[in-house]
């Protein structure tokens, strides 16, 4: 970031390309191959398999550079919240549980996902242990009262405001239903980290 500080560029200078999942591929698939200088991805696992193939790469966050984005989003329209509001929360409940047995046992997580519900993707062990890895410390923000998947009115304010500085005027409310989250922890506060 520094240097793109002493050297502003225009979007004139820059291209966008359309990128596979697999960023291998759009780097060329071998490092001495690069056709890229930049790459926007998912922290948890592209960076991991980049590293595995050699590649050197550097990473930054959007939040570390002041523009916080939630990730891991689930979508849903208000009319689906409004007529299946307890499928809608027994849905945030088991993802919560998933994430709480990922964070408790990652290696036990990488396994199942290598050797069961991923068996026919060809997924590398190694990889897939470094990535549950990599996604605990993403989740895990050092709260001890923490809740996964729920978003603090601070950081869902954080993100309405990066949303507006790229053109988007929209407010909270509008972006944002906490209410089933909020609802699953109260109804279940075992579900807390810590609890």
């Amino acid at each position: 970031m520094a240097r793109l500080r002493r050297r502003p560029r225009r979007p004139d200078d820059a291209g966008r390309q359309r990128v596979p999942v697999r960023p291998p591929l759009v780097l060329g698939g071998r490092p001495d191959r690069r056709l890229i200088d930049g790459y926007l991805g998912y922290t948890n696992n592209q960076p991991i398999e980049l590293r595995n193939r050699g590649f050197e790469i550097e990473e930054m966050l959007l939040a570390g550079v002041g523009f916080p984005l939630v990730g891991q989003t689930y979508v849903t329209t208000q009319e689906n919240i409004g007529r299946n509001r307890e499928k809608v929360k027994a849905f945030l409940r088991a993802e919560i549980r998933g994430w709480k047995d990922v964070l408790a046992d990652p290696e036990l997580a990488a396994r199942v996902t290598v050797e069961e519900y991923g068996r026919d993707l060809g997924l590398d062990p190694g990889i897939t242990l470094t990535a549950c890895r990599t996604g605990n410390e993403l989740i895990l923000d050092g709260d001890p009262a923490q809740h996964i998947l729920a978003l603090p009115e601070e950081t869902a304010a954080a993100n309405v405001r990066a949303a507006r500085a790229g053109g988007l005027d929209l407010g909270v409310e509008e972006l944002f239903d906490l209410g089933p989250i909020r609802e699953v922890y109260e109804e279940d506060p075992a579900l807390a980290l810590n609890a």
